[in-house]
């Protein structure tokens, strides 16, 4: 779970700051596309993860 959301994360500052350039932000906004892309990848991968975790508990059978 952790590392997918911390994947979910970055990816999404890389997606946000690889549109941020693609657009003509100066530094500033892609630092500021930088953090809030991946906060908000990372709450969105996150929730994912726990509704997934819920619908299939993991019983600790093999």
């Amino acid at each position: 779970m952790i590392i997918t959301t911390t994947l979910g994360g970055v990816a999404g500052a890389i997606a946000s700051v690889l549109t941020g350039m693609w657009c003509g932000v100066g530094v500033f906004g892609l630092i500021g596309l930088y953090i809030l892309g991946g906060t908000v990848s990372f709450a969105i991968t996150f929730l994912i993860t726990l509704r997934m975790q819920a619908q299939h508990p993991d019983d600790g059978k093999q």
